[in-house]
Formats: C-alpha cells, structure tokens, sequence
C-alpha cells in the first residue's frame, strides 16, 4: 500500500515537472555592443594575465638556475678533509 502511494506521489511530480507550463519569453539582449566589448576586454585582460604568469615562471626558473649554478661549487672550508674527524677524538682506543 505504501509502495504505491510513493510510486503515485513520484509519477504526479513527474508529470507536473515535464508539463508544458508557460514560459517565461526569453528577452533580447538590449545593447549587443556592450556585451561585445565586455566580451574583448574580458579577452584582453586574461591574456595580459597569463602573459604576466608566463613571465614570472620563466623568471623564476632563471633564479633556480642562478642558485644551483652558484652552490654547485662547493666552498674551500664547507667540507672538512677526509678522515679529520678521526684526529678529533683525544682519547684512548678501547
């Protein structure tokens, strides 16, 4: 019984959904030369965008490659000589 009081409650919204109401007319767009421009801008103003992330990554890639270059050759001191912690140890060998 409550199986088709739903099945009867889910086919009566369907058919109000799927009915042919009327609708609301659609309305024309008033200026079109406005939406054009705004259109090109929006355009205009993405490209400058992208052109701007375009130059900041190559940018930033330049400085990495700075970076590595410059630390790539270690410095005189950085690394101690091999086998100098041996001579550190003071004491005696057990």
């Amino acid at each position: 019984m409550k199986l088709q009081v739903v099945l009867a409650l889910l086919i009566g919204i369907f058919v109000l959904a799927c009915s042919s109401a009327a609708t609301a007319p659609a309305e024309p767009t008033t200026n079109i030369d406005a939406t054009v421009v705004a259109g090109i801008q929006g355009t205009q103003e993405a490209r400058v965008a992208q052109e701007r992330a375009i130059d900041a990554t190559v940018e930033a890639r330049l400085n990495e490659t700075k970076i590595a270059q410059s630390s790539s050759e270690p410095s005189p001191n950085r690394y101690p000589r091999a086998g100098s912690h041996k001579r550190a140890y003071v004491g005696t060998y057990a």
